[in-house]
């Protein structure tokens, strides 16, 4: 069964008046959320452009491409740099860890410029970079003692630690580049 409402001009012109009312309220908010759209847009051009060079970059910063500064010899004008925390990966230890280096070939790198760190290169980015896009995880180490396990980095406490090969840890490749 269905029921038809017959409304009196002063209801109709009521309900418009409702109507435009609301449509109003919903303009002016649009309005404001323009303004904050704009707002963002401006932040996030400025911000864009403000990502450190390698040259004026210092330990723990991240570069635009996502890399992160773990420290710079000013010596050698040689900086060695984390992959992006997007590249990492949790697996077993591996001699060549191919994954990691394919994974850095579909972000755009070059997988011939990096290498998986060794216990010193780990403790360097523990001490400049902790909790600056790093894991509060055990990273592998390049060092494998040959009678089935490895070295990881344990960045929950700071230390070295003892972890066997079939044991699944994060790696992350770094790489020396100069500036």
């Amino acid at each position: 069964m269905v029921a038809f409402f017959f409304c009196g001009p002063d209801e109709i012109n009521e309900q418009i008046k409702k109507t435009e009312n609301k449509l109003t309220v919903l303009r002016e908010e649009l309005k404001l959320h323009e303004k904050e759209l704009v707002t963002l847009h401006e932040q996030l051009n400025f911000y864009e452009n403000k990502w450190p060079t390698l040259e004026e970059s210092k330990p723990g910063d991240t570069l635009k491409d996502g890399c992160i500064v773990v420290n710079k010899f000013s010596d050698t004008r040689i900086a060695l740099i984390a992959a992006p925390s997007d590249t990492e990966i949790y697996c077993q230890w591996s001699k060549d860890f191919n994954d990691i280096f394919n994974l850095l070939e579909q972000k755009g790198f070059n997988r011939l410029d990096w290498f998986i760190p060794n216990v010193e290169q780990l403790e360097m980015a523990f001490n400049n970079c902790y909790l600056k896009g790093f894991r509060l995880v055990n990273y592998w180490s390049r060092a494998w003692n040959g009678e089935g396990g490895c070295l990881v980095f344990s960045f929950p406490i700071g230390s070295v630690a003892f972890s066997c090969i079939e044991g699944r840890n994060y790696v992350r490749a770094f790489s020396l580049v100069s500036y």
